[in-house]
């Protein structure tokens, strides 16, 4: 997960930051999942989601924002 989003490697405050995270292995998976959509629908022009698909994605990825807010007290 590190590597996918810090190529030039952890500052003291990315450290603080991932020792306050507690992800578990869906959390992981899903951020992956999420990530690879993502760059599929922006560069793959034959790329086609449904609205349903759609709608369960941004509902997946608030859960997963609410969650983050949450080990972080925000």
């Amino acid at each position: 997960l590190i590597e996918n989003f810090l190529h030039n490697g952890l500052t003291d405050e990315d450290i603080k930051f991932v020792s306050k995270v507690k992800l578990n292995k869906e959390d992981v998976s899903y951020l992956a999942y999420a990530k690879n959509t993502r760059e599929n629908a922006s560069y793959n022009p034959t790329s086609k989601y449904t609205k349903d698909e759609a709608e369960d994605l941004l509902s997946e990825s608030r859960k997963f924002i609410n969650k983050i807010k949450q080990m972080l007290n925000v």
